[in-house]
């Protein structure tokens, strides 16, 4: 998995700020996260690692796509920014 593309949980609150025309942040994006989480697509330690790791907090596309459906927006592409 090491051309896998790396997503910025940064930039995918700004396309969600962008789909639902408001300021909702990483804070709202968190709280949407945690509730994708708990219903067992990803779990918190994954994001840490990435974190320690990385830098930064990132969902590879497959993940986006996922969390798209269960946010109800499609947060896979620009299109909202």
């Amino acid at each position: 998995m090491k051309n896998e593309v790396k997503i910025p949980l940064s930039l995918v609150a700004q396309r969600l700020d962008g789909a639902l025309h408001a300021h909702v942040g990483i804070d709202g994006l968190n709280i949407l996260l945690h509730g994708w989480i708990r219903k067992g697509y990803m779990s918190t330690a994954t994001l840490r690692v990435r974190s320690l790791r990385d830098g930064f907090k990132w969902l590879a596309l497959s993940e986006l796509v996922s969390f798209s459906a269960y946010a109800g927006y499609d947060l896979t592409a620009n299109r909202y920014m």
